[in-house]
């Protein structure tokens, strides 16, 4: 059941961010002014595009509005996350703070410069702020000669920190790379030449002619006329070493909620997760990361549980914090506990890996299936 909530949620959250990126090109209309009766018309107008407001899920800090994003032409590249598939491309982000950068490959030819982000209140993971893109034209690094295919494999897994990164857009590096050098003009005629005319001679006319009333009207070539031929295409030439500022953020969907700014509640109707020992709302179902994890309470068999972006403050209590190597590498745990005293689930203290390929996961939370249940409308 778990799986197919998370698949109802993810469907509803892609419709609705669908719903409010296509939004920001609807004009404002005088006619269809919105908003409380006798307030300034001028606010009135505004209200629909005022209406929505990207936030963070975990604590609900305002991060974005729909005008901030970025169509799908503007963006620079695509981003996908280990938690969410699924990213908005912002330029101008509220509550967020960057982590030290890191440099990211796509590919053999291009290096991203890139910071992790997370939300000023509630220091969860939301996504990466990439700087700039390099072309390295294919160099190789030092040592690479002595390296093994599996020494790559996973230096590229783990510099990758959760995060994969597609080529820049051809779209993108066509409005951005630098214009190409002009043509040489064409070298003067050499004197002597057959093909030129006679000084002060004057050359045919074999253009059509064209009645021309009023406006100036365009000719059309005769049907022995040679046909204009198409401009050339416009080709992209970036050298090896280019430096191409971006300056974009991405942000995981599965990280964020569409608020209704004006009321203050998710615009998706939420489902909340109870205690299966007292009925108290522990989570929502919109907070789903993954259904396919597993856990044990102490020495007892693993059991099904599920990874979740957050749970609701003041419904649970962490308690005993210890180290535990896990599938992805070391991390800092700890023990959640429902406020009625049910062991329900841990958390993600710590990243301890070299790497720091489980930034993600810092500050969310497991629940174990076994502990909970979705509170229906029916029940």
């Amino acid at each position: 059941m778990c799986e197919e909530l998370m698949c109802e949620e993810d469907e509803l959250r892609r419709r609705l961010f669908r719903a409010t990126a296509a939004m920001r090109h609807k004009p404002a209309q005088r006619a269809r002014a919105a908003g409380p009766p006798g307030a300034h018309i001028g606010y009135q107008l505004a209200w629909a595009h005022t209406q929505r407001v990207y936030c963070c899920s975990a604590c609900g800090a305002w991060l974005a509005r729909p005008q901030d994003e970025f169509s799908t032409s503007e963006q620079a590249l695509d981003v996908s996350l280990d938690d969410a598939e699924h990213t908005i491309c912002i330029g101008a982000c509220a509550n967020l703070v960057e982590s030290p950068r890191h440099d990211t490959s796509s590919s053999s030819a291009w290096v991203y410069r890139v910071h992790a982000v997370r939300c000023a209140c509630c220091s969860a993971f939301l996504g990466v702020r990439v700087k700039e893109v390099q072309k390295i034209g294919g160099r190789r690094r030092e040592g690479d000669e002595s390296r093994s295919a599996p020494d790559r494999l996973n230096e590229a897994y783990h510099e990758s920190r959760g995060v994969r990164l597609s080529p820049p857009s051809s779209l993108w590096l066509r409005s951005v790379a630098p214009p190409p050098p002009p043509l040489p003009p064409p070298p003067p005629p050499l004197p002597g030449d057959a093909s030129l005319p006679p000084a002060g001679a004057s050359l045919p006319d074999h253009s059509p002619a064209v009645p021309c009333v009023g406006r100036l009207a365009r000719g059309r070539s005769g049907s022995g006329s040679r046909r204009a031929e198409p401009p050339p295409p416009t080709t992209t030439t970036i050298e090896s070493g280019s430096r191409l500022s971006v300056e974009q953020t991405y942000l995981g969907t599965r990280y964020l909620r569409v608020l209704d700014a004006h009321a203050q509640r998710p615009l998706n109707p939420i489902v909340p997760l109870v205690c299966r020992g007292c009925g108290s709302t522990l989570s929502h179902t919109d907070q789903f990361l993954c259904t396919k994890r597993r856990w044990g309470f102490g020495n007892s068999v693993p059991e099904r549980a599920c990874y979740m972006n957050s749970l609701v403050p003041g419904s649970f209590e962490v308690r005993t914090e210890y180290e535990e190597h896990l599938a992805q590498g070391l991390m800092d745990m700890a023990d959640v506990y429902c406020k009625c005293g049910k062991q329900v689930g841990y958390k993600f203290c710590r990243d301890k890996t070299l790497t720091g390929r489980n930034q993600n996961q810092v500050g969310r939370y497991g629940l174990v299936v076994s502990c909970f249940k979705p509170q229906l409308e029916q029940e």
